[in-house]
Order: structure tokens, then C-alpha cells, then sequence
């Protein structure tokens, strides 16, 4: 078992009532879009995604057997004003948000902290007159927690935070569901505790990455991450959706060696990083694949791979964190009153090896100094947390009677 373990982490390294909502940003120069379920005068929620996401991610096409896929289809059903927002360069066709003019790709959780969060939040606030529900994924909520300590940049372009801002956005919010959420880069069987602490089964699989923690210390690729756009999942969107029958005559006699080779990708560390194989049906994978997964911005590669060696999640440097460089943590501290007034969930994944149970746990929900909170662990892994086979009974029911105490 673990030498089967240990291969598989070695294999690959990194690899309804809907209307359109325009948001523009200060500068005039940006546009996010949203998908809304309308329910007017009901409570308002905004769901927002996380780092190769959009708003895929929280509706999902329905499944073949009439199973429904969608956690936003399911809680405007519940009777809430539902908004999912995209934030920059991310989004289905139709829904989908701008990208800087000129950028190229090259923003940061920063960027995302201080113009798309507000930008999102006091747009539902507004349209509304209600303070909203926030429920976040992965890298939303890393970013989230820089919008709530009013993050912006001074005249030398350094992030620096504003808790005067902070307060003002927070007084816009019910409240904080964060679903997988990135609040560091550990995990308790790491490659430097290999020796002392290796991975000998399952349990101590899902609270590994040596894929990430040995692609992040690759620095000589760095420099190259400067030259690109972006780097593409296109060929993953092509395998996983294309359809071999559609060629003539030969088409049907590789269909059934292409199927093999679709599910091999599925089941190869890289989808595996991403989903729980038990929670999750190749239908889902194939269709999330399609149009969910958004190319990886270059400079957000690089912020991640950063906080990873630093293991504490840090505002982009270029090299080496300077007294400049910022620490998204400091707004759970016990000083930092905008947090303090939210009553905050975390949603854990047990077998999610990006945003593992443990450190959620312990850097997000005991650091958070907020004085009503919750936390939930669930058998799901980092994607299907939100839209596995176990989804609506574990998280999205429990989160829906969780915020109607609050």
C-alpha cells in the first residue's frame, strides 16, 4: 500500500430564473459577471470560486440519472437569493468575467482581495439592501480574508492593510462559509519530515503533497513562469470532452480505446489531486472538465508555489519576501475586529490533499478568533466537497441548516 502510495505521488507533478449581472470596477476598465437565481426579498448569498475555477464549480449540469449537480440550483430551492460570481478571467461562456486590459494574466490574489471581492459583495449588498452570505472554495478564501483586512496597495504598490476598509466591507456580510479553504501550505507528511514521518496508508496519503512541496522548490522554472500567458488546461477540456464517435466509420472502432484512455487520465494523479474517486462519478469529472477548469494564471502559480515553500500564505514576491510582503493570517488574529462580528463555517474534505482537513482545522478554524464558529469534515476530496455523490446530505444540507441558526 504505501509503495503504491508513494508511486502514485511521484507519477505527475502539477500537471430556473437565471439573468446576467454586470459589475464594473472603479476604474471602468473591468467588468465581473454573475449568475443569479433570482428570489427577490430572500436572503442573499454570494458564492465565489477559487484558483482554475468558476461558476461551474457551484452549478453543475445535472446528472444523467436527474441527480442534481448544482449546490446554488439547490439552495435557491431552499429559498435563497443566490448570486455566483466570477472574478477576473474566469467564468462559462456567457457568465464570463474580464480580464485586464493588457495584463496578460498576471494578477494576483492581491488583485482579487482588493478590487473583485469588495466589487462582488457590495454589488449583491446593493442590490439587495440585505447584508449577504459568503461561501468561498479554496484559494476564495485566501483572498477573502485579504478583503476583510480592507487590503490595498500604497503608492510603491505594496499590499498593505486597511482595517478601517475591512470594517466597512464586513459590515456588509452575514456571515463566512469557507468550503476547502487555503489558509497555509502544510501537511503533517511532508518531504521534510520524509524520514521521521513517511507515508505508510491512506489516512497519511491525504495529508501529503510531495508533488506540490517538490514542484515548488523547482525555482529554476520561476523566471520561465515571466515569459508565458498562461499555462493551458486545454488539452485536459479536450480529452476529457472530446467524442471519438463523431468521426465517420472509424471513430466507433477507437471509441472504446479512447474511453480507456479518458479514464486513465481521470484516475492519474492529477485529477486525482483534485477529486475522491469514491465520491465522484466519471460523468461529473468529464463534465466539470469541459468548462470548469479555467487555464492557471503564471503569477498566481508562482504566489502559490512561494507560500508553499514558505508554508503561510503571502502576498506575490518576485525571489525572496521582503518586510514588504504581506501575511494573509494576520486578520484571524484577535486584533483585527472585522472578523470578530462574523459567524464563520469551515467545510473540510478529509481526502482532499490540496486543502487538507488538518491544516484547515488548525490555521483556519482555531486561529480564526471569531467567537461563533463551526467546523465540518466530510469523506470528499477538494473539488467534489461541493458536488460529490455524498454533497447534498453532508455539506450542502448541514451548511443551509447552519446558516438559518445564524
Amino acid at each position: 500500500m504505501r509503495s503504491s502510495l508513494l508511486a502514485r505521488s511521484g507519477l505527475f507533478v502539477l500537471l430556473l430564473f437565471v439573468s446576467l449581472l454586470n459589475t464594473s470596477f472603479a476604474d471602468g476598465n473591468l467588468t465581473l459577471r454573475m449568475k443569479h437565481f433570482s428570489r427577490p426579498g430572500a436572503q442573499p448569498i454570494l458564492m465565489v470560486h477559487g484558483l482554475a475555477e468558476n461558476d461551474r464549480l457551484w452549478d453543475g449540469a445535472p446528472l444523467a440519472n436527474g441527480q442534481s449537480n448544482s449546490m446554488a440550483r439547490f439552495f435557491y430551492e431552499q429559498g435563497f437569493d443566490v448570486w455566483v460570481g466570477n472574478m477576473r478571467g474566469a467564468g462559462t461562456a456567457g457568465y464570463r468575467s474580464d480580464s485586464p486590459p493588457g495584463e496578460a494574466q498576471r494578477w494576483t490574489v492581491e488583485d482579487y482581495a482588493i478590487f473583485d471581492y469588495p466589487t462582488l459583495i457590495q454589488k449583491v449588498s446593493q442590490s439587495t439592501g440585505q447584508k449577504v452570505w459568503v461561501v468561498t472554495h479554496s484559494m476564495g478564501a485566501w483572498a477573502l480574508e485579504g478583503a476583510l483586512a480592507g487590503l490595498e496597495y500604497d503608492s510603491h504598490g505594496n499590499p498593505v492593510p486597511n482595517f478601517d476598509r475591512g470594517q466597512k466591507l464586513s459590515e456588509k456580510i452575514r456571515g463566512v462559509v469557507s468550503i476547502a479553504g487555503i489558509y497555509n501550505f502544510s501537511w503533517n507528511h511532508s518531504i521534510q519530515n520524509i524520514t521521521s514521518s513517511p507515508v505508510k496508508n491512506r489516512e497519511d496519503f491525504y495529508q501529503s503533497n510531495y508533488e506540490l512541496e517538490l514542484l515548488s522548490r523547482m525555482s529554476a522554472i520561476y523566471p520561465l513562469l515571466h515569459h508565458i500567458d498562461r499555462v493551458s488546461f486545454q488539452w485536459v477540456r479536450s480529452a476529457l470532452g472530446f467524442r471519438m464517435n463523431q468521426i465517420p466509420w472509424i471513430g466507433g472502432q477507437l471509441a472504446s480505446l479512447y474511453s480507456s484512455m479518458q479514464n486513465g487520465l481521470i484516475e492519474s494523479p492529477l485529477l486525482d489531486m483534485f477529486f475522491d474517486s469514491q465520491n465522484v462519478t466519471e460523468e461529473q469529472i468529464k463534465s466539470y472538465g469541459k468548462d470548469g477548469l479555467e487555464d492557471l494564471n503564471p503569477r498566481l502559480l508562482e504566489q502559490v508555489a512561494n507560500s508553499i515553500l514558505q508554508q503561510k500564505t503571502l502576498s506575490y514576491f518576485d525571489g525572496f519576501p521582503s518586510a514588504n510582503t504581506y501575511h494573509y493570517e494576520s486578520v484571524r488574529s484577535h486584533r483585527i475586529q472585522s472578523v470578530l462580528r462574523l459567524p464563520m463555517l469551515f467545510v473540510a474534505g478529509t481526502h482532499d490533499r490540496l486543502a487538507n482537513a488538518s491544516m484547515i482545522f488548525r490555521d483556519g478554524y482555531l486561529a480564526t478568533q471569531a467567537p461563533d464558529k463551526d467546523f465540518i469534515a466530510v469523506d470528499a476530496g477538494h473539488l467534489d466537497v461541493i458536488n460529490g455523490l455524498n454533497a447534498r446530505d453532508r455539506v450542502w444540507l448541514p451548511t443551509m441548516a447552519w446558516m438559518r441558526q445564524h
